[in-house]
């Protein structure tokens, strides 16, 4: 669903709303504490196990364009691209180092 060649503001759009669509409110709540100077509303409430599925699909395409539209709006989006990040094989340890570096400003909270 999410392996796609060339990722555009619609298909981030699209992922937005499937991840909106997947909420589950209990654990976005008890998520809400957890995370120290967050509005619950800058939180969906997905469990880790689904984000971890999507970063693999999207990995397995243009995982670097994906990476160059994300958004930082929810929670959520963040750890994707945290994890999509991971997930990307790279060139060098460099190449790894610069994804990292681009990755590092997004991080809001522990």
């Amino acid at each position: 669903m999410f392996t796609l060649d060339s990722w555009s503001a619609d298909d981030y759009d699209n992922l937005t709303e499937y991840l909106k669509s997947n909420a589950d409110l209990k654990y976005r709540d008890f998520h809400s504490s957890l995370v120290p100077d967050t509005e619950s509303n800058s939180i969906i409430g997905i469990r880790m196990p689904i984000m971890r599925k999507i970063a693999k699909e999207i990995s397995k395409g243009n995982a670097r364009e994906f990476l160059d539209i994300s958004q930082t709006e929810y929670y959520e989006q963040r750890i994707i691209s945290a994890l999509v990040t991971g997930l990307i094989k790279t060139e060098s340890f460099d190449d790894f180092v610069s994804l990292v570096n681009a990755f590092v400003p997004k991080i809001n909270n522990w």
